[in-house]
């Protein structure tokens, strides 16, 4: 045998052993515009939000316990800032896969990766006032330098056009890992603080950015609109968990069924407004960043309306007109993220005529709620019956313009 001969024989299981690492570890390749329509979710991305809604569950837990035994200011920003972390670190890792396509194991394993340290992040969401963050963040940093990572890993087979967006990207992450590392080697105090400013960095330096994001080819918006609407009803059904559990069988009442049926009443307007005003409409490509960040505020709202189902379910004997006051205030505030994500949408397939604008309809019943503010001595069953009748007015609306006005089929 030649040497040539021996060569070729001994280093052609190495050649077919890295070709085939190759092909199961593929680098992130960027998705192409004629590739994207029809694309929906995928199992493996359902099965990846649960573990992000199961972490705003957990605080939504957290937030109703602390809400009736000793309410501070302090508990309210702390749901504000759990829920924006976890929230943002899924829209990141969401964006990232909506942009570039993953083939073999390299999205599974970074989702198992991903999984984990949500799970761990998630275990350390009761212990916010003792070592939260150092738990909390320590987990979250990992999980934004290896999202980092991913889009350094992007560049390799990136074409210099793009490339510039994808350092900016991978830039933008390695920057919140880096703060967030560095709260572990300030003073006790200031760690707060320097978490805080980590998480407030994640949110802002996209916004530095997006106008070289435009130039990459066309996100697939039906897909992203769906995985945004998939996990809204998540949060939504974690608000109905809040609900049930709330009702105390040894102290079953009338009274505790009402404030329970009208409590899933008000859920179900919710999710009746948001599909039928906002995702049934196809988003606009070149307002997909403002999509995003409006939703942060949106699922904190359906996450405090959650946690405080339970606090006034459980504390129906002891009443006081705080946690009425807050979900009154919260549900005004969905009224008004709905009507300007409304706005962010194009029109739907089926236009039908009305002689009042959305905006008016889904901002009126605001009115009627900022009246419930006044304290008229009303029962929890009364106050949220009559809520959940506010939250209708728009959905009633657009049921008579619906049946009286002629209904125009448009192409988008």
């Amino acid at each position: 045998m030649s040497n040539i001969h021996f060569i070729v024989l001994v280093s052609l299981p190495h050649m077919l052993y890295k070709k085939n690492l190759e092909r199961l570890f593929w680098a992130p390749k960027l998705r192409k515009e004629d590739k994207e329509e029809g694309r929906k979710a995928t199992r493996l991305e359902l099965y990846f939000d649960l573990f992000f809604v199961a972490s705003i569950g957990l605080i939504a837990h957290t937030f109703a316990h602390h809400l009736w035994d000793h309410w501070s200011w302090t508990i309210f920003y702390q749901l504000v800032i759990q829920v924006t972390t976890v929230r943002r670190l899924w829209s990141s890792i969401t964006y990232f896969f909506e942009r570039f396509e993953c083939t073999g194991l390299t999205k599974r394993i970074f989702f198992f990766v991903m999984m984990f340290l949500i799970g761990w992040m998630s275990l350390s969401i009761a212990d916010w006032l003792q070592v939260m963050w150092m738990r909390f963040f320590w987990f979250y940093w990992i999980a934004k330098f290896l999202l980092g990572c991913m889009y350094m890993r992007a560049l390799k087979d990136a074409e210099h056009k793009f490339k510039t967006v994808d350092k900016l990207n991978a830039v933008s992450n390695f920057i919140a890992a880096w703060w967030a590392l560095l709260g572990f080697f300030v003073p006790t105090v200031l760690r707060p603080i320097v978490f805080v400013w980590s998480m407030i960095v994640d949110l802002v330096l996209p916004l530095f950015h997006w106008k070289h994001a435009a130039s990459l080819p066309s996100v697939a918006t039906e897909k992203f609109s769906e995985r945004f609407g998939l996990f809204v009803i998540i949060v939504l059904g974690e608000a109905i968990v809040a609900v049930v559990s709330g009702i105390n069988l040894q102290t079953i009442s009338s009274d505790m069924l009402r404030v329970a049926g009208w409590g899933l009443v008000l859920n179900f307007g919710h999710r009746w407004l948001y599909f039928d005003f906002v995702s049934r409409s196809k988003l606009k490509e070149e307002l997909v960043y403002l999509w995003a960040y409006l939703h942060l505020p949106l699922v904190i709202a359906y996450t405090i309306i959650g946690a405080l189902m339970v606090t006034i379910l459980q504390n129906l004997d002891t009443w006081v007109q705080l946690p009425i006051t807050i979900l009154t205030i919260t549900a005004m505030s969905i009224m008004i993220l709905i009507a300007i994500l409304e706005k962010v949408v194009w029109e739907s397939h089926f236009i039908i005529k009305s002689s009042t604008s959305v905006t008016t309809q889904l901002l009126l019943p605001v009115l009627g709620m900022w009246a419930l503010l006044i304290d008229w001595w009303l029962s929890p069953s009364a106050h949220i019956w009559i809520l959940s009748w506010l939250i209708f007015i728009p959905i009633f609306w657009k049921i008579i313009d619906f049946v009286t006005s002629p209904i125009e089929e448009k192409n988008i």
